[in-house]
């Protein structure tokens, strides 16, 4: 009878193991990354007898996990690119609503200023529409700001984003080794601790989302984590940390450190899937570039209207019929300092010009100094493309021009176009090795101010005004039909107003003599014949040829003395005919500089000159908004693929508890007969004890 009951037993103890497995698939259903588990078993060795072989029953073989590496490879790999676009996607999109919201983005603003500017024009002696306009362009200027301090926010939020991401790494990567030296020690006993898998399989996923990995198995159940190019992140009990430090040039950049047995590897470069690459291809394909391109508008408004402004008379009377000229309506921001690298073994300092807004870039650039052989040479990389601007000579100064030469493509080639920025030596010395980085546009938003502060000192005017002879009594005194215009300002006003080399003001005066116009210079024009001539005038720039078949022509006054003055004449005037250009000396109600600057909304002095303000922030937008589309789209896709991933997963590694409810019942059952065959075997002991007693 011991057979039959040794035979209920081994029934049991099996059907017994088999409901406690079933019971923890049960409990684990909703258990992240648990892969369900089966007991296996088998028949136990037969005994012989005369009869020949008989069964002893059953016995549990080994509790086995349905697992499938590729699989699992599968799903860390999606999960790592899904985690990268959905990083890059929330991220991308509070740039996007930063740069395209109709309430906080940069169009509304610019669109006020300049209709405020129209407004000005429309009644120049206005205070009430030059305070309109002041309180426009400031608000130009806070937006700017703001949008400044938003995307900085970004970039402080993304930073800080990168030194959780490589915490949470660092973190992850050690409980990947302790369970690595665990499952290690049961392994040599000849088990297999199938939760301690599946943990430590969680991990390695939870590491996946943060960087894409590569998992190499040992013999001994170990799991080897690599990263980037094949740089370890765990080996076998061992775990290296992450961390996130400062670039070389400034606290605003990160670069990515593994920290290792030998010491730190700069991983920045070598990033790929997760959040890290997530964050770091936002903060290179839209941060930087978006804080890049929103500087470049900034400097072009700034030097821009600038120079318009600086073009035109003011309302402040510094003396009975003498008015201030323009200066700055907004701050000048075309001037920097280049980041010094943190490796420099020089104290140099550089300093950087922006000299053409309508060519400059929204690229950085890295430069490096050489010394070899006594030939120095300064090379400058755009970061964007890797296009290399360089310049040689015999000492730094020598070199340092060449360079400038370049950015300036000077002499012109087919392969550079100018950069719109030129560079300066600030102080110190160079040496070999050292390397510098500028960022001509990046801070820029965030600089611009009104230099204006009062309504006098809006330059709407111009300087100068023409106007036809007229006698002492201001009574016209041509006879032909001649007319002149003056047309506007084009390069600096350093003499305005006109003067006759003392500081005494002085008029320009065309008489015109059949064939052509005579040049003069006279202190009162209204005294004919003029006999209160200017003591020292300026050079005569010559007579001027014209005759009625040059009517529309525009003519210049050539020199430095006059500032390279146009003007239009047209009809026919008669001989004795007399126009005078003279220095404004009533422009309240001149409107004609600040004409000039509404101009200025429509003209394209960005990108090459070929986009305005307005069409160059267009183009930034729309610019970020295909990333962020391009990005959802992406994320879509791949939130497919990684939920393909994980079906295929569930439907060999998944608990279903229907299944499981299903097994659940044979166990109980086979559990059942057993304790039967148990009980059967105890009655035929009974009875034969009775039969023998």
């Amino acid at each position: 009878m011991s057979d039959l009951f040794n035979i209920g037993v081994s029934g049991l103890k099996t059907a017994q193991q088999q409901l406690a497995t079933t019971g923890h698939n049960i409990s684990n259903v909703n258990t992240p990354g648990y892969a369900r588990q089966r007991t296996e078993q088998s028949s136990l060795k037969p005994s012989y007898s005369g009869a020949g072989y008989t069964g002893n029953g059953v016995q549990a073989d080994n509790t086995v996990r349905y697992y499938d590496e590729f699989l699992e490879d599968q799903i860390r790999s999606s999960n790592s690119q899904l985690s990268k676009f959905e990083t890059y996607n929330d991220l991308a999109a509070q740039v996007d609503n930063i740069l395209a919201n109709p309430d906080a983005g940069l169009t509304p603003t610019l669109e006020d200023f300049f209709s405020a500017l129209q407004e000005a024009n429309d009644y120049p002696s206005s205070a009430a529409a030059r305070s309109v306009l002041l309180s426009s362009a400031n608000t130009l200027t806070e937006r700017f700001q703001s949008i400044q301090n938003n995307l900085n926010d970004l970039n402080s939020q993304a930073n800080n984003r990168l030194v959780d991401i490589s915490n949470e790494i660092s973190s992850r990567s050690k409980s990947i080794a302790q369970l690595n030296e665990q499952i290690a020690s049961y392994s040599s006993s000849g088990t297999t601790p199938n939760d301690l898998l599946d943990k430590r399989e969680q991990l390695i996923k939870e590491v996946s989302e943060r960087v894409e990995v590569d998992v190499v198995y040992q013999d001994n159940g170990a799991a080897n984590v690599f990263i980037g190019s094949g740089q370890p992140l765990v080996l076998g009990n061992n775990a290296f940390s992450m961390s996130v430090e400062n670039s070389q040039y400034s606290p605003q950049d990160k670069r990515i450190l593994l920290n290792g047995a030998n010491g730190s590897i700069d991983m920045t470069a070598q990033i790929r899937g997760g959040e890290l690459q997530g964050v770091m291809d936002f903060k290179s394909d839209i941060l930087d570039a978006s804080l890049n391109a929103l500087g470049s508008i900034a400097a072009s408004v700034s030097a821009e209207v600038n120079a318009q402004h600086q073009l035109g008379m003011t309302l402040r009377e510094t003396s009975p019929g003498v008015f201030n000229l323009g200066g700055n309506f907004f701050s000048d921001i075309s001037t920097g300092n280049a980041l010094n690298s943190s490796n420099n073994l020089g104290n140099a300092s550089y300093t950087y010009n922006i000299t053409d807004t309508s060519v400059l870039t929204s690229n950085d650039y890295e430069m490096s100094y050489s010394s070899n052989a006594g030939l120095d040479t300064f090379s400058l990389t755009r970061l964007s493309d890797g296009m290399v601007f360089s310049g040689s000579g015999a000492d730094t100064t020598t070199a340092l021009g060449a360079l400038n030469n370049d950015l300036a493509n000077l002499p012109p080639n087919a392969v550079n176009t100018p950069q719109g920025i030129s560079i300066n030596l600030a102080g110190g010395v160079v040496q070999a090795g050292d390397s510098f980085l500028f960022q001509p546009t990046r801070e820029l938003a965030g600089n611009i101010s009104v230099q204006v502060s009062d309504e006098l000192d809006i330059a709407l005017a111009s300087p100068l005004s023409s106007s036809k002879a007229v006698d002492n009594l201001g009574v016209g005194i041509n006879n032909g039909t001649g007319e002149i215009q003056l047309q506007p300002l084009n390069g600096n006003v350093n003499n305005i107003p006109i003067d006759d080399g003392i500081g005494n003001p002085v008029d320009l005066v065309l008489s015109y003599n059949g064939t052509g116009f005579d040049i003069s210079t006279t202190t009162n024009p209204a005294l004919a014949p003029y006999p209160a001539a200017a003591a020292n005038p300026p050079i005569n720039p010559g007579p001027i040829v014209y005759s009625s078949a040059d009517s529309g022509q525009t003519y210049s006054l050539p020199g430095a003395d006059y500032n390279q003055i146009s003007f239009t004449l047209s009809g026919a005037p008669a001989i004795g005919d007399r126009f005078v250009i003279s220095n404004n000396n009533s422009p309240v109600d001149d409107n004609r500089n600040g004409l000039e600057m509404a101009n200025l909304q429509t003209k394209d002095s960005m990108l090459d000159s070929s986009a305005d303000f307005q069409s160059a922030y267009g183009l930034m937008v729309a610019g970020v908004g295909t990333l962020t589309h391009s990005s959802e789209i992406d994320m879509a896709a791949q939130t497919t693929l990684s939920e393909q991933a994980q079906e295929t997963r569930g439907s060999l590694s998944g608990v279903n508890l229907d299944e499981e409810a299903a097994q659940l019942l044979k166990f109980q059952q086979a559990y059942t007969a057993a304790a039967k065959v148990i009980s059967t075997a105890d009655d035929v002991f009974k009875t034969l004890l009775d039969a023998v007693g």
